[in-house]
């Protein structure tokens, strides 16, 4: 497994240089099946100056590639194609060698969302999420403001409220960019509002991967429960089918892509394909099959607070929103309950470890959410100044035991779909889709890389 760390704070198009760095490298060299193969593949290299191929295992190639022979085999190809003279638009037709598939799975917010059947104020297969200029306009009327809050909100446990029906876009293109490019995109979202969608422009044009056929983007309703997206949607089994079709196509297992939700979605997707199976030697067998690479940008293996404040008070998600009208629509969503904070056995103690420091913390040391009656309470200190109401650790926010209490305490908000979240989180997350009672255990995929922001503050809790 590879952990990679990059500044939070850098832009999309750094990201993306850092995924077309670990691309080119996995394109380039044969994978990693085992920390062995490695330390083999090195000692084979300096086997070679000293001694006969004799030595080398039958299944390694005789010598590695050297990054100058890399890109000196990138340029020869590079001149006998047809496309411009540079580094980074080579040509991968004459090489006989096959690319393997290419899996992109969004995270939270990131999959376009259509009204499916024409509503009181929208035309059917209208853009509800995500048109920016056009969401401008809606929200300065009233009556339509309330028309796409109700087209975003679902019924208790992840429903359709009466007369409206949204549906993620299963395409490409849906994962690529979400508000269609413009002045107002570009100043609101800024980079956010791009995806995949220069990853995909360059795995299209550098590299010639073919949209849909071996280049697949897994869209799917950002706002249920990852059972909820299998059960109505059928999300899973037509992301098994693509990727199978993809991995029979190009005679190679594929790569997957994730970011922040998207990671815990796939944790869910091999779930579903474990229970399809008769048993877990015959899952890792397809597993390794149809799987070469996992990528993970940011995900929240071991869930997050920032979801649960969502569901007790909204997040307007960087948009023009009020929170109360944020919030209306995110104590519905099932996917709010999705990466909440897990309890996790004790962290192995390491003297001077901020990241262990860190950890026990988010385990239990402090509560990750405070109730006081006092609003000059810091959490950060644990000074208070007042009286403590109630405090709230990963293994009581997990099981709904805070939205209980939130929905108990504050009238206001007690006959909302608050008070059924304890029941939802009971409902959604039983097996297979259990992916709330312990962190994940490393999948059987040979290649795992995984990459975090640093250096940049992150929610840890909150008071209320």
């Amino acid at each position: 497994m590879i952990v990679l760390n990059y500044r939070r704070s850098h832009t999309h198009a750094q990201t993306h240089n850092l995924l077309v760095l670990v691309l080119l490298i996995l394109l380039v060299f044969p994978p990693l099946t085992s920390p062995q193969a490695l330390i083999r593949r090195r000692r084979r290299h300096v086997d070679n100056s000293e001694s006969s191929n004799n030595d080398t295992p039958a299944h390694f190639p005789a010598q590695q590639p050297s990054l100058h022979t890399t890109f000196q085999a990138l340029k020869r190809r590079q001149e006998n194609s047809t496309m411009p003279s540079t580094l980074t638009t080579f040509s991968t037709k004459s090489d006989p060698s096959p690319l393997p598939p290419i899996i992109l799975i969004p995270g939270l917010g990131s999959s376009q969302l259509v009204s499916v059947p024409k509503t009181s104020c929208f035309e059917a297969m209208h853009l509800v999420w995500l048109n920016l200029p056009q969401l401008v306009k809606t929200l300065a009327s009233s009556t339509l403001a309330e028309c796409w809050i109700s087209s975003l909100s679902l019924s208790p446990y992840d429903g359709d409220p009466l007369g409206f029906k949204t549906r993620p876009v299963h395409s490409l293109s849906s994962v690529s960019t979400l508000s269609p490019p413009g002045t107002l995109s570009n100043l609101v979202l800024a980079n956010t509002n791009k995806v995949y969608a220069d990853l995909i422009s360059f795995l299209t044009t550098s590299l010639l991967y073919d949209p849909n056929v071996n280049l697949i983007g897994c869209a799917f309703d950002w706002r249920v429960s990852c059972r909820r997206m299998q059960e109505r949607d059928d999300t899973f089994e037509r992301l098994r089918k693509n990727l199978e079709r993809a991995v029979k196509r190009e005679g190679r297992p594929a790569v997957v892509i994730t970011h922040s939700l998207g990671g815990i979605v796939f944790r869910a997707f091999l779930q579903y394909v474990e229970a399809e199976m008769e048993g877990k030697e015959e899952f890792d067998s397809w597993l390794s099959q149809n799987v070469e690479t996992l990528v993970m940008l940011s995900p929240p293996l071991l869930g997050a607070v920032s979801p649960a404040r969502a569901v007790i008070s909204g997040e307007p998600m960087g948009l023009p929103l009020a929170e109360a009208d944020a919030w209306r629509m995110e104590v519905t969503f099932g996917s709010s309950l999705t990466a909440l904070p897990l309890p996790f056995p004790d962290v192995p103690k390491r003297e001077g470890s901020s990241v262990y420091e860190r950890l026990t913390r988010f385990n239990g040391q402090e509560p990750l959410i405070t109730v006081t009656n006092n609003t000059g309470y810091h959490f950060s200190s644990g000074s208070t100044g007042g009286g403590v109401l109630a405090e709230f650790h990963a293994s009581n926010i997990t099981t709904g035991e805070v939205f209980e209490y939130f929905a108990k305490s504050f009238p206001e908000v007690g006959s909302s779909p608050l008070t059924h979240k304890r029941d939802h989180i009971k409902h959604a997350f039983r097996p297979p889709y259990d992916t709330l009672s312990s962190p994940w255990a490393r999948p059987a995929v040979a290649n795992v890389i995984i990459a975090y922001g640093y250096d940049v503050g992150t929610e840890v809790g909150f008071n209320y």
